[in-house]
């Protein structure tokens, strides 16, 4: 029997506050929050506060 799996991206202002509302729905196998676009590949809210990160 083979899995299927969706994935859905969301935005929101405190993302880190989003995790847990997702993370206890039925069905959801993994959440991760940060932050997307920019060049910058896993920067640090310090350093997309600088806006040299393009996010």
């Amino acid at each position: 029997m083979s899995a299927q799996y969706e994935l859905a991206t969301f935005a929101g202002g405190c993302f880190w506050c989003m995790v847990q509302p997702f993370d206890e729905l039925p069905g959801i196998i993994k959440v991760v929050s940060g932050y997307t676009g920019g060049h910058k590949e896993n920067p640090t809210y310090h350093e997309v506060c600088s806006n040299t990160t393009g996010h």
